[in-house]
């Protein structure tokens, strides 16, 4: 019984450094999926759900502490959203575009 907290508080200490260690390096190392390309949207007009394939667009948000999107802090964000948007023939900007920013 005198063990049981100790050995709590013990891990709880080691996954919050696991947690700060994967924070600041920024980088998770988990194995690459391949999702394919993403198909270009129709204009829209007069879809039929259907017989229709359906329409992507891709907006993306980020959380975090600034409501500027061009903050820094997601500059990393809107480099692999740009490397999403070459690799699918998409233009940045227009065809993937951020959306909002902040908490």
């Amino acid at each position: 019984m005198i063990l049981a907290p100790l050995a709590v508080g013990f891990m709880l200490n080691v996954i919050i450094d696991i947690g700060k260690v994967l924070h600041n390096s920024g980088v998770l190392d988990f194995p690459v999926e391949e999702i394919g390309r993403v198909p270009f949207c129709n204009p829209g007009y007069g879809w039929n759900p259907n017989s229709d394939e359906p329409c992507l667009s891709v907006g993306y948000s980020m959380i975090g502490s600034s409501k500027d999107i061009e903050s820094k802090q997601y500059k990393r964000y809107h480099d692999l959203m740009s490397i999403f948007a070459t690799n699918n023939g998409f233009e940045m900007g227009k065809d993937v575009k951020p959306l909002t920013a902040g908490s």
